[in-house]
């Protein structure tokens, strides 16, 4: 693994294979703070840096699961990885999860390209041979192709969590999140929002009724008021301060901490 300083135009030895239980590298891809991850015939490693000189590194090798050829490294903004690896003597490809301390197999598949990642409000989709599926949770959807996605699949480019490009024979594709779509953890709820607002922690609230609701990231959290207090209906309105929530109306003034 080398490092190009562009402005010294210095190729920099990072890691060497042969320093680690990697074996052979495969892929490399950037992580979410800044490291690499490192996809070997053995296992992944992760490297903290490649810039500074005390970076870590560190060598995740799940020798119960017997499987080697690692690659098609994915991370999503949980930072775990998802990839493809081999098993030992069938050689049957399998769809992995790994958390940063346990593995799991998240999909069986001997069909070549088979590759995974995460996608929008948490979905994995799965590449296996020319065939696109994606699980919502319930189960895998055929994706029906057409049009820039309709010949062979070749690679896929994840740009952030709700985006992703699909390059095929045909052409390439972007698929991206509606510009406006309810939050799935809280498609439930079939009620009138009456105020919404973000707080410093980037969490978004929401303002029913008789509810509040804590949208943050893809989890979310409810809050009931008490009985006698409840948001007036027919008109919408603000909801002040991250901490500290209030809402005036012609009964009186409400307030959650």
């Amino acid at each position: 693994m080398l490092h190009y300083n562009g402005a010294s135009q210095i190729t920099t030895v990072v890691k060497q294979a042969g320093q680690t239980r990697l074996g052979r590298f495969n892929e490399i891809i950037r992580s979410s703070d800044g490291g690499v991850w490192v996809a070997g015939e053995h296992g992944v490693g992760k490297l903290s840096s490649i810039t500074d000189e005390k970076s870590e590194w560190a060598e995740y090798i799940p020798d119960s699961l017997r499987m080697r050829d690692f690659r098609q490294p994915y991370e999503d903004q949980t930072r775990e990885l998802t990839l493809v690896a081999r098993l030992v003597g069938s050689g049957g490809r399998r769809l992995l999860r790994f958390d940063g301390r346990s593995w799991t197999v998240i999909y069986n598949g001997n069909s070549e390209p088979l590759r995974g990642w995460r996608g929008a409000d948490d979905a994995l989709w799965v590449q296996r041979d020319n065939t696109l599926l994606v699980n919502r949770g319930e189960g895998y959807e055929r994706i029906h192709r057409k049009g820039a996605i309709a010949g062979m699949l070749t690679d896929v480019l994840r740009e952030s969590e709700s985006v992703f490009w699909v390059a095929g024979s045909q052409g390439v594709a972007r698929l991206t999140a509606p510009l406006c779509q309810t939050p799935s953890a809280a498609s439930d709820l079939e009620k009138t929002v009456y105020a919404i607002t973000e707080d410093r922690e980037g969490s978004v609230w929401f303002a029913y009724d008789d509810l509040l609701v804590r949208l943050q990231g893809l989890s979310s959290k409810r809050f009931l008021l008490p009985k006698d207090i409840l948001l007036p209906g027919g008109r919408t309105g603000g909801v002040s301060s991250p901490r500290r929530m209030a809402r005036s109306s012609s009964c009186g003034a409400m307030a959650a901490s």
